[in-house]
């Protein structure tokens, strides 16, 4: 469920940002 802050930080930065929020998530 992510948020708009987090897909518009999503689609300027790479997929490594993405991954490290998932991480820090643990979803």
């Amino acid at each position: 469920m992510p948020t708009v802050k987090q897909l518009i930080r999503n689609a300027r930065q790479p997929i490594r940002n993405a991954r490290k929020t998932a991480a820090l998530k643990g979803c």
